[in-house]
């Protein structure tokens, strides 16, 4: 049951895009780390923790590009506009 709300907490820290802040980014990489185990440390990697993070990942990485299309789609009809 300890699982459920270590998932329920992972989706609330990251509700907001990990592409906004590095810091944000930073904290997702770290715990990517963290899901993958370690062999120094005799750790098994989380691959349910890991696949969710991963998910995170495309999810932002496609709202951001998406965002940044948009915004040079303005742009560049704005700059179409003005000559």
């Amino acid at each position: 049951m300890a699982k459920k709300s270590k998932q329920k907490g992972l989706d609330s820290v990251y509700e907001s895009n990990i592409f906004s802040e590095s810091e944000k980014l930073k904290y997702w990489a770290n715990d990517l780390a963290d899901a993958c185990g370690s062999v120094l440390l005799n750790k098994k990697p989380n691959i349910s923790k890991a696949d969710k993070l991963i998910e995170v990942f495309v999810n932002h990485y496609n709202v951001k590009m998406e965002a940044v299309a948009e915004e040079l789609d303005i742009s560049s009809d704005a700059k179409r506009t003005e000559v």
